[in-house]
């Protein structure tokens, strides 16, 4: 099934099918019997296949209202079987249109007859947004655009349904949206492709939740230093004056910086940083018993991480994703810290406005300090394309060149 995250185009939905790229191309997939299917492997948590629609936008209202029709009928049928399923997420429907997903809201929330009066909602086990598909709805909308990110919309979808049901987003782009969402919406789950993706292209993480104090920064390279060591680039802090949240690895300057992955105000507990030596040899000989005991194993260093992504090592890219989800898992046990830490300072019967006003000052110091338009991101994608393209011209094209070169030398010494 589609990866939420990718907006390859399918062809239009049908009354009785939707489309989804798999890996073998498009691929026409039942709601009915992608569902039995799916509960047959008794998961955690169910999405319900909806009628969202993966051509291009913008979408017109008869599309629109086509998908809800499409979508509550799917999710009627899943939440009337027998028995009923209680772990069942809604995809959120309605693209851009504010109407919309209005309207999806009442859907949700009609009583149905055979449900003794209970509603849809009342059925589900909370509801989904799928972040990609809407940043791409709303850039075909200019109207839309002016709002300036998802967050009305998700309020819009969220104002009329109840408050205690799970609420999941996929594909964030960042911890600066995952911060809003959190705040403005109360989204309860976030996936991690984003912190993937960061890996996949050759930077590390490296920030924390609540924001660090602010680090000395070296006039000549604009780069935050640690005090004890003035070699170790900890931090790059932008024009704008904000610091990266993390390091591109694939920069050349990180050949020769022999530091770990996390920074001196960022512990990190991950297989990279805190790699565990095993407690004894495999054995498989009698001259096992006579090794000698196993050391102790330092952490990875940022340049050897920098060598293994320019020589194209597969390692690079398994540490770095361990890294950057040990510092993602640390950054949402901050965020509920400083929830929890709300909670307690505030009385019961204060409003959520009061009750979260530490976390909100928070957030908004984070905002200040980290730079959340990711340029070490795209930096380091265009670092990583440069390297893909030479290593991916192959081993005989590279000998072939080199060929060429060394006898086009050869030609200019002898005419010499």
């Amino acid at each position: 099934m589609r990866n939420p995250g990718h907006l390859r185009v399918t062809p239009p939905n049908q009354a009785q099918a939707v489309q989804v790229w798999t890996h073998r191309g498009v691929r026409k997939v039942v709601p009915a019997t992608w569902h039995d299917q799916a509960l047959a492997c008794k998961p955690d948590l169910l999405e319900a296949i909806s009628d969202a629609p993966y051509t291009s936008p913008p979408f017109s209202q008869k599309r629109l209202t086509k998908a809800l029709e499409r979508s509550a009928l799917w999710l009627l049928n899943l939440l009337r079987r027998e028995p009923t399923p209680q772990n069942v997420l809604v995809q959120m429907q309605g693209a851009a249109s504010h109407p919309a997903r209005t309207a999806w809201a009442h859907t949700l929330r009609e009583a149905v007859d055979e449900f003794q009066g209970r509603s849809m909602e009342d059925r589900a086990f909370g509801f989904a947004f799928d972040l990609a598909h809407l940043r791409n709805a709303i850039s075909a909308e200019p109207a839309a655009v002016a709002a300036g990110n998802v967050v009305p919309f998700l309020q819009t979808s969220l104002k009329h349904l109840r408050e205690d049901k799970l609420r999941v987003a996929r594909t964030p782009l960042s911890p600066h949206e995952i911060l809003l969402l959190v705040r403005d919406v109360g989204v309860d789950l976030f996936d991690a492709q984003w912190a993937q993706d960061a890996a996949q292209y050759g930077v590390a993480l490296d920030f924390t939740f609540p924001a660090p104090v602010d680090s000395p920064v070296s006039a000549s390279t604009g780069l935050a230093v640690e005090s004890l060591n003035k070699d170790s680039r900890v931090v790059k802090r932008r024009d704008n004056g904000l610091n990266d949240l993390g390091s591109n690895l694939y920069d050349a300057f990180y050949a020769h910086d022999h530091t770990p992955l996390a920074s001196t105000y960022s512990s990190c507990s991950c297989l990279a940083c805190a790699p565990e030596a095993p407690t004894k040899h495999l054995s498989h000989s009698n001259l096992s018993d006579v090794l000698a005991p196993i050391a102790s194993l330092t952490s990875y260093k940022r340049s050897y991480i920098h060598h293994l992504l320019q020589t194209h090592e597969m390692s690079a890219h398994a540490l770095l994703v361990m890294h950057n989800l040990t510092v993602l898992d640390a950054f949402f046990a901050g965020i509920r810290s400083v929830i929890k830490s709300d909670l307690e300072a505030r009385s019961d019967d204060a409003s959520p406005e009061i009750r979260h006003s530490g976390f909100a000052a928070e957030v908004e110091r984070f905002i200040a300090y980290y730079d959340g338009s990711l340029q070490v991101l795209e930096e380091a994608k265009g670092d990583w394309k440069e390297v893909d393209l030479a290593r991916g011209k192959g081993r005989l094209a590279r000998e072939k060149e080199a060929a060429e070169l060394e006898a086009a030398a050869a030609v200019t010494v002898t005419e010499a």
